[in-house]
């Protein structure tokens, strides 16, 4: 597996890392693709540009994406809260000899023995 992480200030930015990834050969010789989205934009209409972009740039990833509403979220890089409070963090995964599907478990307060007998299933 190959990775590359890009820490964006703006959706502005995104265009610019997909010419970045596509003239990567790993981009075209890898079995499977994905990307970890993550933003970390308050407005709901952010968000939308944010998802919609990554969806046209990024078409033939596996694409698994969140929104932070927290300056203490994944993003912070700090933990006194003097990270920044706003960006993206796209995360490529390559693989040589692999695929990835995405697979979503609905998880609940104090669910943790159903979420993992789930896992342990579909492992």
């Amino acid at each position: 597996m190959i990775q590359y992480t890009f820490d964006l200030r703006s959706t502005d930015e995104i265009e610019a890392v997909a010419g970045q990834i596509r003239e990567k050969p790993v981009a075209v010789s890898a079995s499977g693709k994905v990307l970890l989205a993550w933003a970390r934009l308050f407005d709901e209409d952010d968000f939308s540009g944010f998802k919609q972009k990554v969806l046209k740039c990024f078409h033939d990833f596996t694409i698994i994406g969140a929104n932070c509403h927290s300056k203490d979220e994944i993003l912070n890089i700090s933990l006194d809260g003097s990270g920044k409070e706003r960006g993206c963090l796209l995360t490529f995964l390559f693989f040589e000899k692999a695929g990835a599907s995405l697979y979503g478990i609905e998880s609940g307060y104090r669910e943790e023995a159903r979420e993992g007998r789930e896992l342990r299933d579909l492992i």
